[in-house]
């Protein structure tokens, strides 16, 4: 993966967590107060929850190129690395919610071209007023390269687990009516992008 890119697509998840934060302050005053917000599983600091993890795994796959029946497989093995961490602001009846998670995987013998990293970022504020509506803004931000990075070593395919940026914001309006149909709106934005570009 390109430094640049990989440091152009963190300052844009950066940017969407600081707008949805600039959100919370905006309209906190707006939201439903009174009752206590659904609990969260982490650490309590302040009004602030936190909840780190980390999972380790190794794995035996006996055709990791996914060849078909009539191809001889080519097994390998694969070590995964995810660390993670969500932090959750809870206000009111609202929350601002904040996920990191960095997934590192290595191949035993399967050449990788592309890195071997991959990282999801997504923000969320949901706010809940007392007529019952509530408002959902979102961002989510993944920088990474596909797993199975090389298939068919005759060249008649020539993958080789291109990088690729997805980020995608979503607004989501809604109701619910106690005994009665509600509604829900929502437009969403998604933007793929592969580097180097390719068909």
């Amino acid at each position: 993966m390109k430094k640049g890119t990989f440091l152009g697509a963190r300052r844009r998840a950066r940017r969407a967590a600081a707008w949805i934060a600039a959100s919370v302050v905006a309209s906190g005053a707006w939201a439903q107060s009174g009752t206590e917000a659904a609990s969260v599983v982490g650490i309590k600091a302040g009004p602030v929850i936190i909840a780190p993890s980390v999972e380790v795994g190794y794995a035996y796959d006996s055709n990791v190129l996914q060849r078909p029946d009539e191809v001889a497989p080519e097994p390998d093995q694969i070590l995964t690395l995810q660390p993670a961490i969500q932090i959750t602001i809870p206000f009111s009846n609202s929350s601002f919610r904040f996920g990191d998670v960095w997934t590192y995987v290595d191949y035993n013998q399967t050449a990788q071209t592309r890195g071997k990293s991959a990282n999801d970022a997504v923000a969320e504020l949901t706010l809940n007023f007392g007529s019952l509506d509530q408002l959902e803004i979102s961002a989510h931000n993944i920088v990474g390269v596909s797993e199975t990075l090389a298939f068919d070593p005759g060249g008649e395919v020539g993958f080789q687990g291109n990088t690729f940026t997805l980020h995608t914001e979503a607004v989501t309006f809604s109701r619910a009516f106690p005994g009665a149909r509600g509604f829900r709106f929502g437009l969403e934005r998604n933007a793929l992008r592969f580097d180097p570009s390719i068909t």
